[in-house]
């Protein structure tokens, strides 16, 4: 990434209209995207193509006798591109904060909810997508909704960096309003997640947490008010919320931190069934085993390294004296099931 153009747009961004000009320079970095996209991508993603395959056809020859491992190098330099544009857009929110007043909150917000909206539209084309070659998917979405998620941080920790008592007034009334229209559009939380994630403990406001508690708010919701209070003393009121939550609310989650909140020991049953010495507490469990020819491999990791998947495959029954990794998972899913208590549900 080249410094220069983000360098002129923060020192642009100390003039008179520093909102117009964020706008404007974000849409520069913008258009610079859409140009990779067109232009670059493509080629970029056949070259990574060949990396990813280069070890496999490698395998047997003199310098890679026993390589069983796809090169990701070639795929994580198109990550790391996006990245640097959602860097770049970083910077940007950030010297918008540094206008430090409700105009720059408003933008910041606006464009947080955009980011979001664009996350959302990728998930749903992800879900969608179907493989283009044998079984490899489109990765396209899939990279920009990274980029999409690293701009989302970066703009939540704009908006943190906002300390003028207009601009976090209307964090917390009329922008945050406006959050929780998108999420109720979007059958979301994300959005007053997010402003929650930015106001942090030291400006988080009593009512805006016991909203947050409220029975519209989903668990999501519920769990980031709880964690914008970590390593805070919660007031009265507050600890009032808290106590109901440990009581009463309906996810495991949430009554647990709660509980670490008011400075309580976790409660986990001493007898409780585990999957893979992880306690299970929920009496509502799914569970959901990948069993395909890739888990005949070896449950030893050391011992898994010697072959491919494809030897590992072809070694009959009769001859493994292993544990394989779809042999293990069964097992233990078994023996979940056989703890489970009777009201629970599988």
């Amino acid at each position: 990434m080249n410094p220069l153009p983000v360098a002129v747009a923060v020192l642009a961004l100390l003039a008179a209209d520093p909102v117009r000009t964020y706008k404007k320079e974000l849409g520069a970095v913008t258009k610079r995207e859409k140009v990779y996209l067109a232009k670059g991508l493509d080629d970029d993603l056949r070259d990574a193509n060949r990396i990813f395959r280069a070890p496999w056809r490698q395998r047997g020859g003199p310098d890679a006798p026993k390589v069983i491992d796809y090169d990701f190098s070639g795929y994580a330099g198109i990550y790391e591109r996006w990245a640097e544009y959602a860097a770049e857009k970083g910077q940007l929110a950030r010297a918008l904060a540094g206008a430090n007043d409700t105009k720059a909150a408003q933008a910041l917000v606006d464009t947080l909810l955009d980011v979001l909206s664009r996350i959302d539209r990728l998930d749903r084309e992800i879900l969608a997508g179907k493989p283009k070659t044998r079984s490899i998917h489109d990765l396209t979405p899939g990279i920009k909704r990274y980029a999409a998620w690293l701009h989302r941080d970066a703009l939540v920790a704009a908006l943190g960096s906002l300390t003028e008592t207009t601009a976090v007034a209307a964090l917390h009334k009329k922008l945050w309003t406006k959050a929780k229209n998108w999420d109720k559009s979007h059958r979301s939380v994300c959005a007053r997640v997010a402003l929650i994630d930015a106001l942090g403990p030291s400006q988080q406001s009593n009512w805006q947490l016991l909203e947050a508690l409220g029975e519209e708010t989903g668990p999501g919701g519920r769990i980031a008010a709880l964690e914008a209070f970590t390593g805070t003393d919660p007031g009265a009121a507050t600890k009032t919320q808290l106590r109901k939550a440990r009581d009463d609310d309906p996810v495991f989650a949430v009554r647990e931190t709660a509980r670490r909140l008011l400075g309580e020991k976790p409660e986990v049953p001493g007898d409780a069934p585990t999957f893979a010495g992880i306690p299970i507490v929920s009496k509502r469990v799914i569970v959901m085993l990948d069993v395909s020819w890739g888990t005949t491999k070896p449950l030893d990791v050391e011992l898994m390294k010697t072959k491919t998947w494809r030897e590992w495959r072809s070694v009959a029954d009769k001859n493994r004296d292993w544990v394989s990794q779809a042999e293990w998972m069964k097992a233990e899913t078994v023996g979940l099931v056989a703890e489970l208590p009777e009201d629970a549900k599988f």
